[in-house]
């Protein structure tokens, strides 16, 4: 469990970066809402992970705010077109923000070492990617045959 004093650092982090930082003890170690620049923190890991998830979440919302893979940081009303797009995208998309997180991290934390969130190389990362997307395939598959393109 993460102690207040980091809860309180993590916050300040957050401040800096103009995003709302909250904590949560679920399953995923953090989420982004983009729209609301808000980020939920899993404490029930090691202090790096905790710290790798911030600044991972932190990197959704920059990437929102600037357009970058936009597809993949979309908060409106799906569509075919978005996606499609998404479903082309996400993993780029994760990898950019492991990237931009871990680059960020080592700015402000540098005794810290950044947890890589989407690694392939791994069987774990592989899982988790297979895990994660299948839900999102299913929805956007089941999009594609209720409203095929013209």
């Amino acid at each position: 469990m993460i102690s207040q004093e980091l809860k309180n650092k993590a916050k300040q982090i957050g401040r800096e970066y103009n995003v709302q930082v909250n904590f949560r003890v679920k399953r995923f170690s953090g989420l982004a809402y983009e729209d609301t620049s808000t980020v939920s923190i899993n404490t029930n890991r090691t202090e790096d992970k905790f710290f790798s998830a911030l600044f991972h979440e932190i990197g959704h919302i920059h990437c929102f705010r600037n357009g970058i893979f936009p597809a993949y940081h979309y908060t409106g009303m799906l569509t075919l077109e978005i996606a499609k797009e998404f479903k082309k995208t996400a993993f780029k998309a994760e990898c950019w923000v492991d990237k931009w997180a871990k680059k960020e991290m080592e700015k402000k934390l540098p005794l810290s070492v950044y947890e890589i969130s989407y690694d392939l190389k791994t069987k774990k990362g592989k899982e988790f990617l297979d895990k994660y997307y299948q839900a999102w395939y299913k929805k956007i598959e089941k999009y594609e045959l209720e409203r095929p393109l013209p």
